[in-house]
């Protein structure tokens, strides 16, 4: 989520510097509006390049829990 803020922020950023005179008058939602696109590949990249390791983390915890479980009722 830091990611979707920095762009964000980079964005409305870069719209002021280009355009100082009418910094006052920025339409931030029209801004957000037209990030929102970009925002989103950005998260489905993050994703996209995260999920392999997200799931072998998830898949290993989820073992764990199984096997504790299993030692666990073994003994009653």
């Amino acid at each position: 989520m830091d990611n979707l803020h920095n762009v964000f922020v980079d964005s409305l950023n870069k719209k002021i510097e280009d355009n100082p005179e009418i910094a006052d008058e920025i339409d931030i939602s029209e801004l957000i509006y037209k990030v929102t696109p970009d925002v989103v590949r950005l998260i489905k990249a993050s994703l996209l390049e995260k999920s392999t390791e997200m799931l072998k983390e998830r898949r290993k915890l989820s073992e764990g829990f199984i096997q504790r479980n299993i030692e666990r009722w073994a003994k009653v």
